[in-house]
């Protein structure tokens, strides 16, 4: 099981990330740093553990607004040892760096067409049982890369689980593709359900920053 740290930024800051009501985040509070600037976050948890992988999101893009997607692609060339996933609203496919991958997202995606050559990673975005895709792109399996996430947004940050019934019935419905949990991981316990399931990966952000996954855990999932 693979643990992607996310970093959600929203005016320039690290934010908590709650439910998807990204209007009403705050700057995050974490036990690994005082901080809520995104460089400091992103090496407080290189210090905690040498993640190979990090999900970095601009809200403000995301929400319509400022786009900070150079700030977050500058940040990625800080650190060219780790590769990043960038969620930022992407409307058209974009040149990025080597040690970046887009994320398309159905939220935001403005087609029904997907680029053809699949160096992306596909969000599909849903804000709990209703999707969040107007252009109909969960029913299009044909065009979607080998990583997808299953992204639901009324589980961030909730402390609840994360939405197991759902993963299972895509990854039996499509096991071909590499599926990404995200939303309401707490702690080991969850991660080894999603690790039965057969997902690989998952985002996780409110128990690495409030101390639930620390380097015991972490050390303990990589020998599993």
């Amino acid at each position: 099981m693979q643990l992607i740290p996310v970093i959600d930024v929203l005016n320039g800051q690290a934010v908590h990330a709650r439910r998807g009501q990204r209007y009403a985040y705050q700057p995050l509070r974490s036990a690994l740093t005082p901080s809520a600037r995104p460089e400091a976050l992103l090496e407080a948890l290189l210090k905690l553990y040498p993640f190979p992988l990090f999900y970095l999101a601009d809200l403000d893009a995301l929400t319509g607004r400022v786009d900070h997607g150079e700030t977050l692609i500058a940040l990625a060339g800080r650190f060219p040892a780790q590769h990043f996933w960038l969620d930022a609203g992407f409307k058209t496919y974009p040149d990025l760096p080597a040690n970046i991958t887009p994320i398309l997202a159905t939220e935001s995606w403005p087609s029904s067409g997907l680029p053809g050559d699949k160096r992306f990673v596909l969000s599909l975005d849903s804000q709990g049982d209703q999707a969040l895709d107007k252009q109909g792109l969960f029913g299009q399996p044909e065009q979607w890369p080998e990583t997808l996430i299953l992204m639901n947004l009324a589980l961030v940050g909730s402390e609840q689980g994360p939405d197991l019934m759902r993963l299972g019935r895509y990854r039996q419905a499509f096991p071909e593709h590499r599926w990404v949990a995200s939303g309401g991981v707490r702690g080991r316990d969850d991660l080894q359900a999603l690790a039965d399931l057969g997902v690989e990966q998952a985002l996780v952000a409110t128990a690495l920053y409030s101390g639930q996954l620390g380097l015991a855990e972490l050390n303990a999932l990589a020998q599993t």
